[in-house]
């Protein structure tokens, strides 16, 4: 793999999700080997609930420093407080994945509302509420357009108003 990438180490190495069909606790010294190696750098996990990380962190000698969820802001239901707060304590890095449910946000009327008052898209306003949770979005678009509209959400500064509002929706 590495020498696919044209590399001689990978930043991280994700497991993808504790499916209760495989071992996915083997993983984890196998992981900590590639560390200790310096062919990965750093160790995280995709889709864990906090009892998820838990166990994790109870096996593994490196920390977890990122964990990639379904997170965007018609879909909160993963990433609660309670979630939010043990990897703050943890300092693990939430990672939203379909950060922007395109269909959904771009007709979401409270999104929209915000977006004009900004003179943004509903996209980027969907961003700028990510970042503003603390939250590292991965947005995947192969159009130039939506990339630099994706990049200029990090200007966008919501009001605590704005983000209450955004905060309530489902």
């Amino acid at each position: 793999m590495l020498q696919k990438l044209g590399t001689n180490y990978l930043d991280m190495l994700y497991i993808h999700n504790s499916w209760k069909d495989v071992d996915w606790l083997a993983a984890i010294p196998q992981i900590d080997a590639l560390i200790d190696e310096g062919i990965v750098r750093d160790f995280g996990v995709s889709n864990f609930t906090v009892s998820d990380m838990r166990q994790t962190q109870q096996i593994s000698r490196h920390p977890i420093v990122a964990n990639q969820m379904e997170y965007n802001v018609l879909y909160k239901d993963e990433v609660d407080d309670a979630f939010k707060e043990y990897c703050s304590k943890n300092n693990i890095q939430i990672v939203a994945y379909q950060p922007v449910k395109r269909r959904e946000v771009l007709t979401d009327k409270t999104i929209k509302e915000i977006a004009d008052a900004h003179n943004a898209s509903a996209a980027q306003i969907a961003l700028a509420w990510l970042i503003a949770q603390d939250a590292l979005p991965i947005p995947k678009s192969t159009n130039k357009h939506h990339i630099d509209e994706n990049v200029a959400a990090v200007g966008i500064r919501l009001s605590p108003e704005e983000i209450a509002k955004l905060d309530s929706l489902t």
